[in-house]
């Protein structure tokens, strides 16, 4: 009862803090702010292309001095077919632009197989100054060229040519869909984002969880009513259903962002099916990964006198977390290498290096259940050694914690 006392007070005071509020809301702020700002760039990029390809009211003028071209004529922005003038020479194109007679004028020099530029002059007024007017001497172009050869070449050149590419499994040699890949590895690639963004959002508020205490001297109060190890656990399902509220407020905008770019068809052409099972035990690694970070920032807390001494701390515990990000060739490869089996089964860095094997699908089943044993193994045991810690240790406000003097104390003081 006394340790549901101190997760719903310590839930509690966190939730009416605002700067939680701030830095739970801050990445799906950033996600929704990104997803409508590229939006809007690229529908307005294509607005601006499509009005300055807009000729339809525009007098247009083409010297070709090689004479390659010899349709005239094109299908404007608005579906109908535009005329476009042919002038005699260069300098008659120029005085028709000076004396207005044309809004644009196209000239192709002689040499234009050698050096491939054509000359665009525009006078403003019709023709907008910041407008670009190549489409319509690029679609007289094309049209020329692809009259001039088969069209299967016309195809090659132009890049229009699908592929269609099928993937074998080198087990049984299956057809793998690539669908199901996709589906396969977005519940790891989800848990991995998540328990990344909860170490650098929470990381802070977990390693200074139980130095508060002392630094506001209170901790001696504290231990006259309650049991070191309810005041920890206490603390801990606090901090971790901070940290599924954390959660729920980044997958929720993430999930509206995904329905609504399938519903625009912005997403790749992939029919992805989320599959319960790797939901499920993705669901349970990030948990026991975020209990076992919990525990292990619980710890530094009970041997720092300092929020500063903490956050030292803190900050080695969290490279040792994220260590296999930074050997991730040691995961990518169909067998992992040695480094790779060794960052699995060490426990700090084990959350990160399953996720990745998860993701890579080099993990067996039995290895990722072995992985979540020792996770929840090794939270629970570093659990009761803050406790144990905190108990010790509790009144020393400025002092470091003597690890001899205290690991060398008789084992019957655990039960304290």
């Amino acid at each position: 009862m006394k340790t549901l006392q101190v997760a719903r007070f310590e839930l509690t005071r966190n939730l009416k803090k605002p700067s939680f509020w701030l830095a739970a809301l801050m990445v799906p702020v950033i996600l929704v702010a990104y997803v409508m700002i590229v939006g809007f760039t690229s529908y307005s990029a294509t607005e601006d292309l499509m009005s300055g390809s807009d000729t339809a009211s525009l007098r247009l003028g083409l010297c070709d001095e090689t004479e390659y071209i010899r349709q005239y004529t094109f299908m404007n922005s608005d579906g109908k077919e535009q005329t476009v003038a042919k002038i005699n020479d260069r300098d008659a194109g120029l005085k028709a632009i000076e004396n207005s007679e044309l809004d644009v004028f196209y000239y192709i020099a002689p040499n234009f197989a050698e050096q491939p530029t054509i000359e665009i002059h525009v006078k403003n007024g019709e023709a907008g100054l910041f407008d670009d007017y190549s489409a319509p001497i690029s679609t007289l172009l094309g049209a020329e060229a692809q009259s001039r050869v088969e069209p299967i070449n016309y195809m090659i050149i132009a890049g229009a040519v699908n592929y269609s590419t099928t993937n074998y499994d080198q087990d049984d040699n299956h057809v793998v869909d690539m669908g199901e890949t996709v589906s396969h590895m977005l519940a790891p690639i989800a848990a991995i984002v998540l328990f990344y963004i909860i170490l650098v959002l929470l990381g802070n508020r977990l390693t200074v969880a139980m130095t508060e205490e002392k630094e506001n001297r209170i901790s001696e109060l504290l231990l006259t009513s309650i049991k070191p190890i309810n005041l920890i656990i206490g603390k801990t399902i606090s901090l971790m259903v901070l940290g599924i509220i954390q959660i729920l407020i980044i997958l929720i905008p993430a999930l509206v962002v995904y329905r609504i770019a399938d519903n625009y068809n912005m997403l790749p052409d992939i029919e992805i099916t989320f599959e319960a099972g790797s939901i499920a035990i993705s669901l349970t690694l990030l948990l026991c990964s975020y209990f076992m970070f919990t525990a292990l920032s619980m710890l530094i807390g009970t041997i720092s006198s300092t929020a500063r001494d903490a956050n030292s701390y803190a900050s080695v515990l969290i490279i040792m977390m994220i260590l296999p990000i930074i050997f991730l060739n040691a995961f990518s490869a169909e067998t992992p290498t040695t480094l790779g089996y060794v960052l699995t089964y060490f426990p700090p860095s084990a959350p990160i290096a399953l996720m990745l094997r998860n993701i890579f699908g080099n993990l067996p089943t039995w290895e990722m259940i072995i992985g979540i044993i020792e996770i929840f193994v090794v939270g629970a045991l570093v659990l009761r050694l803050a406790a144990y810690i905190f108990c010790h240790n509790a009144i020393s406000f400025t002092a470091k914690v003597d690890f001899k003097k205290l690991l060398g104390a008789p084992r019957k003081q655990w039960k304290n």
